[in-house]
This record gives C-alpha cells, sequence and structure tokens, in this order.
C-alpha cells in the first residue's frame, strides 16, 4: 500500500477521489469544487489517494500543522472495504511523525 499526494485537479486520481468523497460524505461535511482546487497545493494540505497492488483504493484529505496531523476525510471504496485498508492508512501516518493525530 502506498499514499500518493497530489497537488492538481486535472488527473483521473482526483477524478477518482472526488467521486469516492461525492459518494462517501454528505454535501454539508464536503469542500465544494472551487474551493478544493484552491487549497490543493497548499503547503500543509496533503490530498493522498491511496494505492494497492496498482488500483486506486481510497484516499485520505488531511492538514500538517505545527505539532499536529489532522486528518479531514478518508474513504476506501465499498468494493475494498473491511480490508484493513483505513485501518492501516491511519495505522501509516502515524508511524512517520510522532505528532499527535
Amino acid at each position: 500500500m502506498k499514499r500518493v499526494r497530489l497537488t492538481q485537479t486535472d488527473n483521473t486520481g482526483f477524478l477518482q477521489v472526488w467521486e469516492l468523497y461525492g459518494d462517501a460524505f454528505p454535501e454539508e461535511e464536503r469542500r465544494e469544487l472551487d474551493l478544493q482546487k484552491q487549497i490543493i497545493n497548499h503547503a500543509n494540505y496533503h490530498f493522498d489517494i491511496v494505492i494497492v497492488d496498482e488500483v486506486f483504493s481510497g484516499f485520505i484529505l488531511w492538514w500538517q500543522f505545527e505539532g499536529l496531523r489532522y486528518i479531514e476525510h478518508l474513504a476506501i471504496p465499498i468494493e475494498y472495504r473491511g480490508r484493513g485498508y483505513g485501518k492501516t492508512v491511519v495505522e501509516q501516518l502515524i508511524s512517520e511523525s510522532h505528532e499527535m493525530i
């Protein structure tokens, strides 16, 4: 499993995330596309796709602040749920830093 950080919205990975994002979260919990396009390349914002065996398997959107990593959204496609992917993504994020999550 690997995470790939995206900083552009004009690629297939972004489109896959955006579709899952719309399915996984209610409208009031989602960012509008125009705002997402504005912040995707912000230095503290991480728009990471999850890849397992070269296949899109989810995403994690998170912020890096001083002494804190804040997970904003995490989703795994329904066909991959129950395999521990979400847990593994969070464990990887935790293991990369000693900061509070």
